[in-house]
């Protein structure tokens, strides 16, 4: 991750917006809500416990392993590029989404290993689900406030280049949601309840089509033979999909459809399933924009290669998560940029 510090040279104001937003939303909540530890409900403990938190600590011991080749790959890929650093100007932005990828699989690391072996939930309020006192994984709901914004960065920024003002509005929105839903839990009142879930789902319905606007954005933009053109707009929908999914778990499991050993099992599921697709689409990228490199310089074999400074063209399509061009530059060596 700190190969990336000197990268990303976004405004950092957004980001501070994003954290402080959410922040805030997630303190009113908690005191609005005032969950109750599920230690302190004999009914709430009983639940947990006939949770099955093996399938936790197995998620662990697998996404380590994917963590390891994901550390290992951008290691390997920095180390293979370093000499390129200085002559090609930008080549540090491709180290990014790799970085980010990591980031991930470490916070869903750390999410199974809290609910696998400590005792962390809280107790819902009474008559919300099949038990007595639900437990409700809030470290889930803590996972997802800092995974979600990554994904939608590398969805957005990465693979479509938007720009993070473009991604802020549904990137606060959908962590909003994520809290309120989280919230609904320890409601007594069925009414104010079920008007956060219907918030929570009108929220998802707007940030879907402020997505959607990415994609629409990219296809005007975007040059015909850019490679996988169509892969980086599908990953919008691959989003969008997979939070419909949580969506209908939370609902069965809200609406006492599902037991809580159920609930946490679709979330494991959901949460790896999601990361590991991201990941080979990634991959794919990767290695269909440096088949078009490859393809590029053996075509172009009149193109006279001067010694130079190459200047990373500022358009999406020239690299992913990469930073602005100087002004006044333009792309005159790679286009698109090696590996990303």
């Amino acid at each position: 991750l700190a190969m990336t510090r000197n990268v990303v040279r976004s405004p950092r104001r957004e980001i501070r917006g994003w954290v402080v937003t959410t922040s805030i939303v997630a303190a009113l909540a908690h005191i609005v809500a005032s969950p109750r530890n599920c230690a302190a409900s004999a009914g709430c403990r009983a639940a947990h416990e006939e949770v099955w938190h093996a399938l936790n600590r197995y998620a662990a011991c697998a996404l380590t392993s994917a963590f390891a080749l994901e550390v290992a790959s951008l290691r390997l890929t920095y180390r293979s590029t370093k000499p390129l650093i200085g002559i090609i100007e930008g080549i540090e932005a491709t180290y990014v989404p790799s970085a980010l990828l990591s980031a991930t699989f470490l916070f869903l690391i750390l999410e199974n290993i809290c609910i696998g072996f400590l005792p962390l939930a809280h107790a819902a309020a009474p008559g919300v689900g099949l038990e007595l006192d639900r437990p409700v994984f809030t470290v889930v709901y803590l996972e997802w406030l800092v995974n979600v914004p990554i994904l939608l960065v590398l969805v957005g920024k990465c693979a479509l280049g938007r720009n993070l003002a473009e991604l802020s509005r549904p990137l606060v929105v959908t962590n909003v949601y994520i809290i309120l839903s989280w919230s609904a839990f320890f409601f007594n009142s069925l009414m104010a309840r079920w008007g956060l879930v219907l918030a929570s789902f009108v929220m998802y319905a707007w940030s879907s089509k402020e997505m959607i606007g990415w994609v629409r954005s990219f296809q005007k933009a975007a040059r015909k033979d850019l490679p996988s053109r169509e892969l980086r707009a599908n990953l919008v929908g691959l989003l969008i999909g997979s939070f419909a999914v949580y969506g209908v778990v939370y609902l069965l499991a809200i609406g006492g459809r599902i037991s809580s050993t159920h609930e946490a099992m679709a979330y494991i599921c959901l949460n790896i399933g999601v990361k590991l697709a991201l990941l080979i689409s990634f991959i794919g990228i990767r290695s269909m924009q440096l088949y078009d490199l490859v393809v590029n310089l053996l075509v172009n074999v009149d193109m006279p290669l001067d010694r130079q400074i190459a200047v990373v063209d500022s358009s999406f399509e020239s690299t992913l998560c990469a930073p602005p061009a100087p002004e006044g530059g333009t792309g005159t060596m790679m286009s698109p940029p090696l590996f990303w």
